[in-house]
């Protein structure tokens, strides 16, 4: 039988507000990890009776002292006072053909919004849904609702939403990576480790478009840099040598300071030494 947790978005907040003067990425990415692996291995998300397990997330984050430009600054980014302690806010992005929907951690002089990029439905198919325009129909299709988002946004803030502890918890491979699609006007924060996926999707089986195998090589090329080589890179049979080559080219660009990427391996060695010293206890 599946509970109620703690709120584990509060924990969130409180880390956050704990150090909110100190946080640079390099705080944040860890912030963000530690969260991500108890969210994404612990937690389903459940609207009215559908249980949902997330399986890619990015984060995103504004402050004073942390101007990330990929943040919308919306008020919806914020939780409202008026809700319960236990209920999760769902915010909908406002542009429908590539709209998602972030789970709402903002509050007081900060927006906060964890943007879902994967999921699985529990008990419909077993299918995962990929892609955050997916996701965001495949949760309004499934309530029989229009995936337009001032609709959508209204069913969410009506709705009882919570994040319920799985019955059975797997202690899942988390992997990094940087949050994807977002444009080269702030490279500093373009390069921050703010995506976390679930080792489940990186296995998936489905056919892969050149598209997908480019971002996939990526992730892996990061993780495998960090995590000393330990990373599995034979996950896909087709394709598998093109896949290598590219991995192989991903590495070898975190590797050397060139371009922009001198920002990615920064943040890759500070979160490498971090792993590390956990290691170490």
């Amino acid at each position: 039988m599946k509970k109620t947790g703690d709120n584990i978005i509060s924990i969130l907040q409180n880390e956050i507000e704990k150090n909110y003067s100190q946080l640079s990425i390099e705080k944040l990415q860890k912030i963000f990890y530690c969260h991500a692996k108890k969210l994404l291995n612990e937690y389903l998300l459940k609207i009215e009776n559908l249980e949902i397990e997330i399986l890619d997330i990015e984060y995103y984050y504004f402050s004073d002292n942390h101007q990330d430009i990929y943040v919308h600054k919306k008020e919806k980014q914020k939780i409202s006072q008026k809700k319960s302690s236990k209920i999760i806010q769902l915010y909908v992005h406002e542009k429908n053909n590539r709209g998602g929907i972030d789970i709402v951690f903002g509050r007081g002089n900060y927006y906060g919004g964890i943007l879902i990029k994967g999921i699985n439905i529990i008990n419909i198919n077993g299918e995962h849904t990929i892609g955050i325009n997916k996701v965001k129909n495949k949760i309004a299709k499934t309530f029989n609702i229009s995936d337009d988002y001032k609709e959508l946004q209204d069913f969410f803030d009506n709705t009882d939403i919570t994040l319920i502890k799985k019955s059975n918890q797997k202690n899942d491979k988390i992997f990094v990576s940087i949050r994807e699609g977002l444009n080269s006007l702030e490279c500093k924060y373009k390069f921050a480790l703010y995506r976390f996926i679930k080792s489940v999707k990186i296995n998936e089986k489905y056919d892969l478009t050149y598209k997908d195998l480019k971002n996939k090589s990526k992730i892996l090329a990061i993780n495998y840099w960090i995590f000393d080589k330990k990373i599995k890179l034979n996950v896909f049979k087709k394709n598998s040598k093109d896949l290598f080559v590219d991995i192989e080219k991903h590495y070898n660009i975190i590797n050397n300071n060139c371009y922009n990427n001198c920002y990615l391996k920064k943040y890759c060695k500070d979160f490498k030494l971090f792993l590390e010293e956990k290691e170490k206890g």
